[in-house]
Order: structure tokens, then sequence, then C-alpha cells
């Protein structure tokens, strides 16, 4: 257990999507009878409350992150596109005898019919295995940015969403369309540095 730590990637890939969007909901729902349950007095109980709740509803965004922004071509670890421009342009058919004999040799995985699909299929296990070999690897902090990006797009367009739907039910109150909109701008552009990461 005293190796259980929260990492960079929680606190940018999680905690500050959900925070996002709790923030959100709370906003929505201030004032009404839903909320008159809790007591706001008790910072630190509340504090803690909110803390994990951010942090779940983080993986429930990334979630979401999973079956949206995975469907599209730039999306999925690897992009869709990635391997059909490697075996076209970069790899030979020498690099990928070589690397099929290192799946074989070094992780003792047999050999399939099509050795493109062997690799696409072990694609994460030989880059983890050059990675954990290069000391200056900036790999932690592209999945940090990539999770940060990734996660702040969907809880962005989700809070746009609830505003949005919040502002037909209040009538005159402009505030609710306004962070919406804003918010769904915000979704937009955090949506194209998600992309850009790819």
């Amino acid at each position: 257990m005293k190796d259980l730590k929260l990492t960079l990637y929680d606190w940018l890939g999680y905690l500050i999507p959900g925070t996002i969007l709790l923030t959100c909901i709370y906003y929505v729902l201030k004032g009404t009878e839903f909320l008159n349950g809790f007591n706001f007095d008790q910072n630190f109980i509340n504090g803690f409350i909110f803390f994990t709740m951010a942090y779940f509803s983080g993986h429930v965004i990334h979630s979401i992150a999973n079956y949206t922004i995975d469907l599209f071509s730039f999306g999925g670890y690897p992009p869709k596109e990635y391997f059909i421009k490697k075996f076209q342009n970069d790899l030979n058919t020498n690099q990928i005898d070589a690397i099929s004999m290192i799946l074989v040799n070094k992780f003792n995985i047999k050999p399939g019919e099509n050795k493109i699909d062997d690799l696409k299929n072990n694609y994460w296990l030989c880059y983890a295995n050059v990675v954990e070999m290069k000391e200056d690897s900036l790999t932690q902090t592209f999945l940090n940015l990539t999770g940060f990006y990734r996660g702040s797009s969907i809880s962005a367009i989700l809070s746009s969403i609830i505003l949005i739907t919040k502002s037909f039910l209040v009538p005159d109150n402009m505030s609710f369309i306004a962070l919406g909109i804003v918010l769904l701008i915000s979704s937009f552009l955090l949506f194209l540095r998600t992309k850009r990461f790819k």
C-alpha cells in the first residue's frame, strides 16, 4: 500500500476533467432541493467527497472518450492510420522479420500467419520495451498531456450539454446558455489539441 500514490496522470487525466464536470453539475443543481441534504459548512468532509467523486468521474469521462474520440481516424493508441503509414514508408521486409524474431525470442510469442498483424497486436509490448530502455523518454509526459486533453474535451462537451439543456428549462437565465457556449467552444479547442497530440 505504501507504493500507492497519485501520479500526474491521475491529476491531469482524471481529477481535472472530473472537477470540471462536477463543478458544472453543482452550478446547475445549486439552490435546488437535491442539494439541501448536504451541509456545505463541513469543508473537509465535503472536500474529500468532491475529490473522490471528481476522481471517479474522470474515469467515467475517459470511458466515454474511449467510445467517442477513439472512433476517429486519429483516435486510439496508436492511431488507425499509423500502421498503414509505418509499414508503407518506414519498415521494410527485413525489419518486420527482425521485429517478429524479437517477439518470438524475447516474449515467447508464437508468430501467426500474418507478421504485420502480429506487430499490430503486440505494438504496446514492443513500444514499452523500447521506452523502458531509454532514460530520456518523454512517453509519460506525452501520455499525461494526452489524458488531460482527452478527458477535458469530453468533460467540457458534457458540461456544455448540461448547461445548454438547463438554459431551456430556466427562462430568462442567460448565464447557463452563455457558460454552455463558452464550454462548447472550449471542448472544440481541447478536441483539436487532442487530435494534434495523436
